[in-house]
């Protein structure tokens, strides 16, 4: 099983301890999330999965409306299956596009327990500093929202607005922008309204390209 961390998270006492107990007790799942404690602007924000059955990914994210980071726990083979290949150039790719594809294969099991780690966002960190990410490296961005809106794991209707107007929102970045289908027009044009905004914002804070 492996994880991905930042250099802003620590573990909690017991953290890894919760983590190999539920890995133990549940030996046919391949896919974890476990909630952790968010610090950000000197507050501490704990997120909790309690109630939650073993779902889909971007249920969990949609249908439960869990947001802020989590610990995703994945088996090495069911990442090896969603890896995307060498990305050449691209400085950024959110983890979020792995965890969507894994939902493709694979439920994801909320485990109930007390946060495993600490996630610091710090003013400087990337997590506060991520529209030139979006807008210089999207393609990914656009790959994950079309997981998103193929998919049918997922009830939440306004989600699946949010993510077509966020798919043509990096679709303009991406270069692919196009209508897709007449009734996109709205999502279209919202997408694009943002995206123009994007760069508007690009020009005003942040001085060069990454």
């Amino acid at each position: 099983f492996l994880m991905l961390l930042d250099s802003d998270d620590y573990f909690e006492k017991q953290g890894l301890q919760n983590i190999f107990k539920s890995i133990n007790e549940n030996s046919s799942t391949r896919f974890f999330v476990f909630p952790i404690t968010v610090k950000k602007n000197f507050k501490f924000i704990n997120i909790a999965l309690s109630g939650i059955p073993k779902t889909s990914y971007i249920s969990l994210r949609s249908d439960y409306k869990i947001k802020y980071d989590l610990q995703e726990v994945i088996q090495k083979k069911l990442l090896l299956e969603i890896l995307y290949d060498d990305p050449g150039q691209i400085r950024r790719i959110p983890t979020s596009y792995l965890w969507f594809k894994a939902s493709q294969k694979e439920k994801c099991m909320p485990v109930d327990t007390i946060p495993v780690k600490i996630k610091e966002y710090l003013s400087d960190g990337m997590s506060e500093n991520l529209l030139p990410f979006k807008v210089y490296y999207p393609k990914y961005l656009v790959k994950l929202y079309q997981i998103a809106l193929n998919s049918k794991d997922y009830k939440s209707f306004l989600y699946r607005i949010k993510c077509k107007i966020l798919f043509y929102r990096y679709s303009f970045h991406n270069k692919t922008f196009k209508l897709y289908k007449i009734r996109d027009f709205p999502f279209y044009f919202v997408g694009f309204v943002i995206s123009f905004l994007d760069i508007i914002r690009l020009g005003m804070f942040f001085e060069k390209k990454l």
